[in-house]
């Protein structure tokens, strides 16, 4: 099991307004509120900026992660407060972290933060590595539900639950009503609801599967293939025969559970950043010929 590991978030906002404060000043600049935006952070200049936030992440990269994403609301507040026009500056709801640039010298553990595929185990669940890898087949891009809004049937009190796409979207319903001294144990979902200041509760969503590539194979060697889950703006992203690299979390994704059956789970990768590095040539390109002139 991963450690779960506490960072504060006012040190992670300070931290996240050093490395990734001109990218953050540019979300704020951009017109739509309710899009899905995103900004890159280096992990090695994070390691330069605040060390022990960069050893949580390598510890227990999704709980930091997640308090990245956080704080960045709260740098974004910041740099509003002190930009000389924060009327042209609008708070945005979804800012996702790309991390890249993940060092090897920052390894807490034995095994290397850039195994193979067919290296890829049990041990690396819940790890933060980086993965290079041909695109051999994608899924479609799907519709993601990452939150819903829910209401005590007894005290209307209103609160959100979160869907997993780790864990084949189940979300684990509250035992009793997170209102306080109620203890209803009915919950509804609120049907077209439109909180102010609430997260769009949709995103995209697309599976491929990487392989190792051929060239770094042995002769005779059978490659090695893995899913990965591409979400927001990294969804078709990428095509079958592109040769990428992945800074990603491995996690255990278990099937559903029912009596009887015996439990099954698979390891799948949960991309922070990707970088294409080769695009396979289209049909347009192999042929060498314009074919426009052909279909007007």
């Amino acid at each position: 099991m991963v450690p779960e590991v506490e960072v504060d978030l006012g040190r992670v906002t300070d931290a996240l307004l050093s490395c990734c404060g001109g990218g953050l000043e540019q979300v704020l600049l951009a017109p739509e509120d309710n899009e899905h935006y995103w900004v890159t952070l280096d992990v090695m200049q994070l390691a330069q900026a605040d060390p022990l936030v960069a050893d949580a992440l390598l510890r227990a990269p999704k709980s930091t992660l997640k308090a990245l994403e956080e704080a960045a609301s709260a740098a974004q507040k910041a740099i509003m407060e002190s930009h000389p026009e924060p009327e042209a500056l609008s708070l945005k709801q979804v800012v996702n972290i790309r991390l890249h640039g993940l060092p090897y010298s920052l390894d807490p553990k034995p095994h290397a933060l850039n195994p193979t595929i067919g290296r890829i185990g049990s041990s690396h669940i819940g790890r933060l590595i980086t993965v290079c890898g041909t695109v051999v087949k994608t899924g479609p891009v799907k519709m993601f539900e990452f939150q819903r809004l829910m209401r005590c049937n007894r005290c209307k009190v209103e609160f959100f639950i979160k869907f997993d796409p780790d864990d084949m979207s189940r979300v684990d319903m509250p035992s009793e009503c997170p209102g306080g001294n109620c203890m209803g144990t009915n919950f509804l979902p609120v049907d077209g609801a439109d909180t102010p200041g609430a997260r769009r509760p949709f995103t995209n969503i697309q599976e491929v599967r990487l392989q190792e590539r051929l060239q770094c194979l042995d002769a005779g060697s059978v490659p090695s293939a893995i899913g990965l889950l591409l979400m927001d703006e990294m969804a078709d992203s990428c095509q079958a025969g592109d040769d990428v690299e992945v800074t990603c979390v491995v996690v255990a994704r278990w099937r559903p559970l029912y009596p009887g059956m015996r439990c099954d789970a698979e390891l799948v990768l949960r991309a922070c950043h990707m970088r294409v590095d080769e695009r396979a040539p289209r049909p347009r390109q192999l042929m060498g010929v314009d074919l426009e002139h052909h279909f007007e």
